[in-house]
């Protein structure tokens, strides 16, 4: 694609360059759009009829074999989801204020530091619960809920459910019960029909855009708190349950009812397995997930086109460094039988204090991946209202993955994905921030796109050098005609259709994806050629400045094509090289990005009150005469590299990659903080002595004085070795780094909006 090297904007504020070409642009669209809208509904049909006839079926079936629909094992009531052709039943069961810290969500609500206060409004999510007590339904009367809980089957309440429920929409009665998206409605449905509501409901007048589902198959083994013994769920004489990693019917089924609606995104538990069994617990001889622990996801939740979740320790304030994220004991590991990255993501799922049924006002703590999911999709409820804000529509669940995988923040003990921790943390604020940016004219972040058989799809993007590049390809993938349905680990699995590769050519070099060994799956990622996963990612730690182009390779034959696909991109400058505004009056909030200088003039500019405009650029703002910012609306210039587009600064990812990149510094300047430094002029933060040999006195000057600061030593790999706070009031700390080993570490001051970093050393 040709760069854009300048943009004039003039008379009432329209691009008026390019706009033949936009018009044409959306006309293409607007018919690929409908074309995929006629074969989707197509599909969808074919598909309602498929999935009542296997209900008709497997009614039938469980009559004929005297297998019960419903099974009770003391106070849990099993669901039956299929049987399987040698008759093995499969049944179902079911799988908050440091939640919100967790992931993030904290910094976007109410109070928080970007300022948004998002709370759900507008969206309606779906809930899909399992029986409990023969219960499913969500107490939908509980001062959480206000009247935003619809229920959809009959039911008595379920504990689980009005817990799950309460994770995603509570409204905070109790503040320490405070849902993610407070102001959403929730839909609540038992999981009798679960497919096929799913499918009604994301085409329903008043569709749903999220669905959680917190149950699993029943497999390896379970507890029976009846008998007080394990039972086995795999087949007889297996060590492993093969529904791990299995893609069976059922998971064929989501991937089908996700590919027919592409504007609806399913959040999945991983699972509670890990290390379940008899003897020796959790790693027993024949604990589910092995010595190891990995290959304990079943059936459904390894499906390609859904957001499978993981449960991680909750974390009082949030994020700071891959270290300071702890996995739980019982969260469910892939790989899949194919090799696919599952979990997707991870949240808080241990202990987590929600809403409960007995009455209310009733409270309670629960934990397991039933719980971290609503975390993820209650959190991405909050992301919808401000794609609505700002984009408008709502993100295609592609979309909305990718996002999410694109800003999730570092796990686990190499940099990129594992079998374990999947892609990383779900944050709230980064994916906020990353909407929120791509608001801004010029700062283009994510692209929506299609290929057909052997197309090459190219994009590109510009770094100055001072930044890393992430580049993430999703795509909701075709179901695979191939299932397992009753293989432990079925050699050669691939259940990847379209399998389209993605490429980032610059600084010379061509990046690659990151790939895991499922042979190996406590090894590192490395990156080659992914031909398992429907989700890719490039990382570039060190680029040289310079235009990179992305590209999307299609392989020879697209099934059921074209195949959508969108990109998300991190660490791009502006798309324009300057920008002049000319003969405008801004009464809204605009910011304009350049990666070289920003000009207003000659023709009169006018800002009016209410509008907030900022203007970033890599080398200058120029305010010719004739700007005018009148009372009552504001104006702020800052020059940033790249045009304040793709810096990796504030919220977003700093703290992922420390010492591989450049950071911002509040006047402007840069500082590498791969090299050793003393002093900076002009900087911000100020510490001595420098060398220390064991006392570090830091000083600083933060924009805002009304936040309380943080501080924290972070060595050469990025690990927080050393954390202290001070408050709203104070500009100075003495830190004791006399325990530290000799070498370079990172003093990092913050306060939730600015961040100031630089270097010092410690010898002995």
């Amino acid at each position: 694609m040709k760069n854009i090297l300048s943009k004039l904007i003039v008379l009432t504020g329209v691009a008026l360059l390019g706009l033949q070409g936009a018009l044409l642009a959306q006309q293409a669209k607007n018919a690929t759009d409908s074309l995929e809208n006629a074969r989707l509904a197509q599909r969808s049909a074919l598909f309602m009829e498929k999935m009542a006839q296997q209900q008709r079926n497997l009614q039938s079936r469980a009559l004929a074999l005297n297998i019960p629909m419903l099974l009770q094992k003391g106070e849990q009531t099993y669901a039956l989801r299929e049987i399987t052709p040698s008759g093995e039943p499969v049944y179902d069961a079911p799988d908050n204020l440091v939640s919100v810290q967790t992931i993030s969500a904290n910094n976007v609500k109410a109070g928080g530091a970007q300022g948004l206060a998002l709370t759900g409004a507008g969206q309606t999510l779906g809930l899909w619960e399992a029986f409990q007590n023969g219960n499913a339904a969500v107490r939908n009367t509980h001062d959480e809920f206000g009247g935003r809980v619809t229920l959809m089957n009959a039911g008595g309440f379920s504990s689980h459910g009005t817990h799950v429920a309460g994770t995603m929409i509570a409204a905070g009665a109790d503040p320490n019960a405070a849902g993610f998206s407070s102001g959403a409605d929730l839909l609540s449905y038992d999981i009798t029909n679960d497919v096929a509501e799913m499918d009604a409901a994301a085409k329903a007048a008043t569709p749903i855009r999220i669905s959680n589902h917190s149950y699993g198959s029943t497999s390896g083994w379970t507890f029976n708190n009846t008998t007080m013994v394990w039972d086995w769920n795999g087949g007889a004489g297996d060590t492993e349950d093969w529904k791990f990693g299995a893609y069976n019917n059922s998971t064929q089924a989501w991937d089908e009812v996700a590919f027919n609606n592409p504007f609806l995104t399913i959040f999945k538990s991983s699972g509670n397995d890990r290390g379940d069994g008899p003897g020796t617990n959790p790693m027993g001889a024949l604990a589910d997930g092995g010595l190891l622990g990995f290959d304990c996801i079943p059936t459904y939740g390894t499906a390609k086109n859904i957001v499978t979740v993981g449960a991680v320790n909750g974390i009082a304030g949030g994020y700071s460094s891959p270290a300071g994220v702890t996995m739980s004991s019982f969260s469910g590991w892939g790989p899949t039988d194919d090799g696919r990255i599952k979990p997707d993501v991870v949240a808080d799922g241990v202990n987590l204090y929600s809403s409960e049924e007995m009455s209310d006002s009733d409270y309670g703590f629960k934990g397991g991946t039933s719980m971290s999911t609503p975390s993820a999709a209650g959190g991405s409820g909050l992301l919808l209202e401000h794609w609505g804000n700002i984009i408008g529509g709502a993100p295609r669940s592609a979309t909305l993955k990718g996002l999410l995988i694109e800003m999730a923040d570092e796990c686990g003990g190499a940099i990129g994905p594992d079998y374990s921790f999947g892609w990383g943390m779900v944050n709230i604020a980064d994916a906020a921030q990353l909407i929120t940016i791509e608001g801004y004219d010029g700062c283009q972040q994510y692209v929506e796109g299609s290929v057909a058989d052997g197309d090459v799809f190219t994009h590109d993007i510009y770094s100055d050098g001072s930044s890393p590049i992430k580049v993430t390809l999703s795509w909701t993938d075709v179901q695979s005609s191939t299932t397992n349905n009753g293989t432990v680990n079925p050699g050669g699995a691939n259940y990847l259709v379209n399998n389209l590769d993605l490429r980032v050519d610059g600084g010379g070099t061509t990046a690659m994806p990151w790939v895991l060994d499922p042979a190996n799956p406590t090894n590192a990622a490395f990156t080659g050629n992914n031909n398992r996963d429907n989700v890719e990612q490039v990382l570039i730690l060190h680029p040289a400045a310079g235009l990179y182009t992305i590209r999307v390779v299609a392989p020879a034959t697209v099934t059921d094509g074209p195949q959508r696909f969108t990109l998300w991109f991190s660490g791009n400058g502006s798309a324009d090289e300057d920008i002049t505004v000319s003969g405008v009056n801004i009464n809204s909030d605009r910011t304009f990005a350049a990666r070289r200088n920003v000009v207003f003039g000659p023709l009169p500019v006018n800002i009016t009150a209410p509008a907030h405009v900022r203007a970033y650029a890599g080398k200058s703002v120029r305010l010719q005469p004739g700007f005018h910012a009148f009372a009552g609306s504001t104006f702020l210039a800052k020059i940033l590299p790249g045009g304040g587009c793709g810096i990796w600064s504030g919220d977003l990812k700093t703290d992922n990659y420390i010492g591989a990149k450049t950071v911002v510094l509040g006047d402007g300047e840069r500082s590498s903080l791969s090299t050793p430094v003393n002093t900076i002029p002009g900087l911000s933060l100020a510490l001595s002595p420098n060398p220390t040999t064991g006392l570090l006195n830091v000083h600083w000057q933060l924009a805002n004085p009304f936040l309380a600061v943080t501080l924290r030593i972070l060595d050469q790999n990025g690990r927080e070795v050393n954390r202290q706070y001070a408050d709203n009031t104070t500009v100075q700390a003495q830190m004791d780094v006399s325990t530290l080993a000799p070498g370079v570490y990172s003093c990092v001051v913050e306060n939730g909006v600015q961040r100031e970093a630089a270097q010092f050393v410690i010898v002995k």
